[in-house]
């Protein structure tokens, strides 16, 4: 992230950087690898000690194509990243259906995250022409540490609040509910992480630019708030609409305890990205250190609300609804006097696709009631709600859509 953000890397920062995160890496296998037996004891499964070490060399072959991947994607090259990735996950997701039909159970999905990652960390090494030096100059380094440091912190954070909701309710409440939550977080952050983590490889590259004034900048941040509404809002509040047939066509009727899950989830989902844009731009102004104070009161905040709700996870879910919105209103706030893209305008360029949305979720939900089969409301509900969605836009926010199309050129073009 520090590379990417910075302007005028050198070589010798690109191979510091590189040996630097493999160390970083060798230092966080090693606290998961001692950690591994008090999970197992928190959790009364022993079992969970030798899966921890293995998953943990996750972090240790990622840390071999950390550059790779930045350079990339400074030259927002992301083509190439998107092929990798694509090729990776048809050969992992191969060997994972040889390796369940073996009966492997949960060592299935260990080996296919390990494979997928060596993988990738193969292919990017194949295809990238860049080589470390063998430099490790710290004085190279320093410079970006405290961005960096924060970055880390930041992430750090994001994996305790990721998992955080499955460590409680696993301890508060049943392994069912556990199961119900995380498979509904599964099917809710697929369409996210895809189109965030693309967001983020394109994003911040193009905000960090040395020419981007900060009239252009403003004008570049809006059009990828549009965007994200216009794209995200109408998928996650389709899935919303969805949900019933989608879960019990998926993992039959046992699973429909789930179904309020997955509705409450993908509606609060829709703030991900548009939290992740905001939170783009005060890295590219480099104000990571408010960015890592802004990350540990939403931490606090999320903490204080699984010990508060603790009866039901609905109730908890609902909560946290609640918690996103605040999340995207706290980041917008202060975004917007960073560049003078005041709230008032944002709120009014993400209306229009919020409305349209809602107005698609009750057309979903009106059509798929005159079919009895869970395939068709799934395929019907689908298409007919992305072809209204379309056509109202066209219709009704003609602006937006010119603003859409222009974005799309703009990343076509490098």
């Amino acid at each position: 992230m520090a590379l990417i953000q910075k302007k005028d890397a050198t070589e010798d920062e690109y191979s510091s950087v590189f040996f630097l995160n493999i160390l970083l890496a060798v230092i966080l296998y090693a606290v998961v690898f001692f950690l591994s037996s008090f999970v197992a004891d928190f959790y009364s499964i022993s079992g969970i000690t030798l899966l921890m070490k293995v998953v943990g060399l996750n972090i240790l072959v990622n840390a071999f194509s950390i550059v790779q991947t930045a350079k990339l994607t400074k030259e927002l090259n992301i083509k190439l990243q998107s092929k990798i990735s694509l090729f990776v996950l048809l050969i992992s997701g191969s060997i994972a259906l040889v390796l369940v039909y073996n009966d492997f159970g949960i060592w299935t999905l260990v080996f296919q995250t390990l494979i997928k990652n060596v993988l990738n960390m193969s292919l990017l090494w194949w295809f990238s022409s860049w080589r470390p030096k063998m430099v490790l100059k710290f004085s190279s380094v320093s410079p970006m540490l405290r961005f960096s440091g924060n970055v880390l912190s930041l992430g750090v954070l994001g994996v305790l609040y990721d998992n955080m909701f499955s460590m409680i309710i696993g301890k508060v409440h049943s392994t069912k509910e556990v199961g119900y939550y995380s498979k509904a977080n599964q099917i809710q952050q697929m369409p996210l992480s895809i189109y965030t983590s693309s967001l983020t490889k394109i994003l911040l590259p193009i905000l960090s630019e040395a020419d981007l004034s900060q009239d252009r900048l403003k004008r570049v941040y809006s059009e990828f708030i549009v965007v994200s509404a216009m794209i995200v809002t109408p998928v996650m509040f389709i899935i919303s609409a969805l949900s019933e047939p989608l879960v019990i066509w998926l993992f039959t009727e046992k699973w429909k305890p789930m179904i309020p899950y997955l509705k409450i989830m993908s509606i609060y989902g829709i703030f991900y990205p548009l939290i992740a844009i905001n939170l783009n731009l005060l890295l590219v102004k480099n104000k990571s250190g408010l960015c890592l104070a802004l990350d540990i009161i939403k931490f606090l905040l999320a903490f204080v609300l699984l010990f508060a709700v603790r009866e039901s996870v609905i109730d908890l879910l609902i909560g946290f609804s609640g918690f996103y919105v605040f999340g995207y209103f706290l980041h917008a706030w202060i975004s917007s006097d960073l560049i003078g893209y005041r709230m008032k305008d944002q709120l009014k360029d993400i209306f229009r696709p919020f409305l349209f949305s809602f107005l698609t979720y009750i057309v979903v939900l009106f059509c798929i009631d005159f079919f009895s089969t869970n395939a068709l409301k799934i395929f019907v509900g689908g298409v007919f709600g992305c072809v209204f969605y379309c056509l109202v836009n066209f219709i009704f926010n003609r602006p937006n859509i010119d603003r859409y199309i222009h974005v799309l050129n703009t990343l076509r073009a490098r």
